[in-house]
């Protein structure tokens, strides 16, 4: 925190009331006291909101280790949305966060009990420096705030992020397995320190290499050496790491990488020139020093040798090219490359899987999303629809404010008769033009009837006529080419073979009396065939008949009905409203006596006058009383009730 107010001019401290009355040690010693709090939640498992920054909580991931998933929880800082829009800063969210993290307030009573100094200069202090850092990144400047055993949160070119320190993150994680999880991550917005730098000290990427800082006095030794310090000096300095961390000499790296060429690397320099960040573990190390040690005397160049010009004498060059060095820790350096390597994509791979499935699951969520807003809209425009449309009903009461005086009924009951009677000529008018247009319908249905009756007829007839001169030509044809007829008289027949009986008179006679039976016969048939006919036609009228005199009769009643319906309706009409109306002259009788009384009524006066036990009974007690007597003597008569 000192090294965030000592970027800060003294005109800008002296805008803030709180600061300006404030040293760099108190100021550092509160911010330390935040940080406590701040650590103290979290190792109670709770999240912690600083109004006006952001919010420090947990992320929890399951990780697939062999047969078994391992929770890893890891703390984690969120900037407040508010702020990243407001100043257009960006900061990379971790995958998941847990949702089950209660969250607390920064408690300033607790602040200040720990502290020497009161709530509100507590309170004054934590908000006047984060409007400071706030305005310091709305400048564009770049700002490192510190908290004291949690980490450091820096903004440099609208870029935030948290790192976190190895003694915390061990501390909130579990599973032992975060350290190793986080490690040589740049690309997330919550890294970790190597350990707990004082406040002097700023700390660099853990992928990057670190130069030492070079004071004014000393004489510059190489400019090429001293770009990359000096390139990202201009947002923050750049420090030492601490020596806590054992380096190797061997297969020294900047970061991590694919390897790609897997030749052997350059000896590094001296340690006083540089100082590096392995990525081999503190055990790693160890056992690497120790392989270094063992091939060490190879290259000790001979002690006791004082020839000049001349690099070994003759013994220890017999002994050199005897001995045939084998140095394994560039091949044991390979492999745990390789294996990195495969962590690596199998780590990318990893979750690749599972930003896909959450991109999937959040379309899956959007689309749903849309679907209910889409129902919802409308669902919206179909309410809002028939609210606007316009009912069909009518009203049973209407009111009128300031409705004027009722004009007299007379010239409109006038104007009504007028139109009742023009609409009964209207209607007289319309049914005896209905009638007749029913009339000459018929007539026109009659004519065209009898028409085709007589086409039906005359089209018979000269089907008939078409029929007999057919027949005729047939007979005609039929005698031109009859055949030579009956055969010629034998002279074994004594008479005539066929017609014997009938060239006598009885025969004959016979015949005739056939044939007038079959004519009278013939005869009754057509008759009775005849009155059939006009019975069933006269029948059919008659049913016609009584079925339009039905339908007429029903229309008729149809007619009253309706008529006497709406009758009904009219007056039901004409006493609702007349009620209605009756209703709202009481209403505004008893409101106009109600305002014209003023405080004069019996309500009010028995608010503001002390009354007696029988008016509390019942208002309207005139003095007598409610007990009844058991005996009452009644004026006028002699007994005693």
């Amino acid at each position: 925190m000192t090294d965030f107010l000592s970027m800060v001019s003294e005109a800008e401290r002296n805008l803030f009331t709180t600061l300006s009355q404030l040293s760099e040690n108190d100021v550092d010693n509160i911010w330390s006291n935040v940080s406590t709090f701040v650590e103290r939640q979290m190792t109670l498992q709770k999240g912690v909101y600083i109004a006006g920054l952001g919010t420090f909580t947990f992320s929890q991931q399951k990780l697939d280790v062999g047969n078994k998933f391992v929770l890893m929880q890891r703390p984690i800082f969120l900037l407040a949305e508010k702020l990243a829009q407001a100043h257009g800063l960006k900061q990379v969210k971790p995958l998941s966060a847990a949702g089950d993290v209660p969250l607390v307030q920064l408690n300033f009573t607790a602040l200040s009990v720990e502290s020497p100094f009161e709530r509100g200069v507590v309170e004054g202090c934590v908000r006047e420096t984060l409007l400071l850092l706030l305005r310091a990144v709305a400048t564009g400047r770049s700002a490192l705030l510190t908290f004291r055993g949690i980490g450091e949160l820096s903004f440099c070119q609208s870029k935030v992020k948290m790192k976190f320190y190895r003694d915390f993150v061990r501390n909130m994680d579990g599973s032992g397995r975060l350290l190793w999880a986080l490690s040589n991550r740049p690309g997330t917005s919550n890294s970790i320190l190597s350990g707990r730098l004082s406040s002097n000290q700023q700390p660099g990427p853990s992928n990057t290499i670190t130069f030492p800082r070079i004071p004014p006095e000393q004489p510059g030794k190489d400019r090429g050496e001293d770009a990359p310090g000096q390139k990202q000096g201009n947002e923050c300095p750049v420090t030492p790491r601490p020596r806590t961390r054992q380096t190797v000499d061997l297969a020294k790296v900047s970061g991590i990488s694919l390897p790609d060429d897997l030749e052997p690397r350059p000896r590094a320099e001296s340690k006083t020139d540089r100082h590096t960040v392995s990525i081999l573990p503190l055990e790693g190390a160890v056992k690497e020093k120790e392989e270094m040690s063992r091939y060490s005397f190879l290259d000790m160049p001979c002690i006791t040798h004082t020839r000049a010009g001349q690099e070994l004498c003759y013994l220890c060059m017999q002994r050199a090219q005897r001995n045939i060095p084998v140095y394994l820790s560039e091949e044991r350096l390979r492999e745990e490359q390789e294996q990195e390597r495969s962590l690596l994509l199998n780590e990318q791979r990893r979750d690749q899987y599972y930003l896909q499935r959450e991109q999937a699951d959040r379309l899956e969520i959007r689309e749903n999303n849309q679907k209910v807003a889409a129902f919802n809209l409308g669902v919206s425009e179909a309410m809002k629809e028939r609210k606007a449309a316009r009912s069909s009903q009518f009203q049973t009461s209407y009111i009128f404010e300031g409705r004027p005086l009722t004009p007299p009924g007379l010239p409109k009951q006038c104007h009504y008769l007028q139109d009742l009677q023009a609409q009964a000529e209207w209607r007289m008018k319309k049914m005896k033009q209905t009638q007749q247009d029913q009339e000459l319908i018929d007539r026109l249905h009659q004519v065209q009837l009898a028409q085709e009756i007589a086409q039906q007829k005359a089209q018979q007839i000269r089907q008939k006529q078409k029929n007999i001169s057919c027949y005729q030509k047939a007979l005609d044809k039929q005698v031109e080419n009859q055949g030579p007829g009956l055969p010629a008289r034998q002279p074994d027949s004594d008479g005539p073979i066929f017609g014997r009986p009938d060239c006598t008179p009885a025969g004959l006679a016979e015949q005739r009396q056939r044939a007038e039976r079959v004519y009278q016969e013939q005869l009754a048939t057509t008759n009775h065939k005849r009155q059939m006919e006009l019975l069933n036609h006269s029948a059919r009228l008659r049913s016609e008949r009584d079925m339009l005199n039905q339908n007429k009769k029903e229309l008729i009643e149809d007619r009253i009905d309706r008529f006497c319906k709406l009758r009904n309706l009219r007056a039901s009409l004409e006493d609702t409203w007349s009620r209605s109306a009756e209703l709202k002259r009481q209403r505004d009788l008893e409101e106009r006596e109600f305002i014209r009384s003023g405080s004069g009524l019996l309500v009010d006066q028995c608010e503001r006058f002390r009354r007696c036990y029988q008016c509390k009974r019942n208002t309207a007690n005139c003095g007598q009383s409610n007990i009844w007597k058991e005996s009452r003597y009644i004026p006028g008569s002699r007994l005693m009730v």
